[in-house]
């Protein structure tokens, strides 16, 4: 994956800004974005993993890489989907 950063917004400083990169299935870097409480601790940052855990209740932020079926796109893949890709081998926890 390329290079990432996480910038707190707002005046409060709570939440934050992930922006960062995912390489696909043909090596294309493709942009990520999300936002999450500025408080969650960053697992597996060493190996520059996408993995945040609420060190008060263990809620995690997972980042799931699965391909998409032939022919589809985010828009238009079926919702079974994503149920078949959480366990799919090819699928990875980035």
């Amino acid at each position: 994956s390329g290079a990432s950063s996480v910038q707190s917004f707002g005046l409060s400083k709570l939440n934050s800004h992930y922006n960062g990169y995912v390489e696909s299935p043909s090596g294309k870097l493709l942009p990520i974005q999300f936002d999450l409480p500025t408080d969650w601790l960053q697992l597996d940052r060493v190996n520059g993993g996408i993995q945040y855990v609420d060190q008060r209740n263990g809620n995690k932020l997972y980042v799931l890489k699965a391909p998409l079926p032939p022919g589809t796109d985010l828009a238009t893949v079926p919702k079974s989907f994503f149920d078949e890709a959480v366990f799919d081998e090819k699928s990875d926890l980035i």
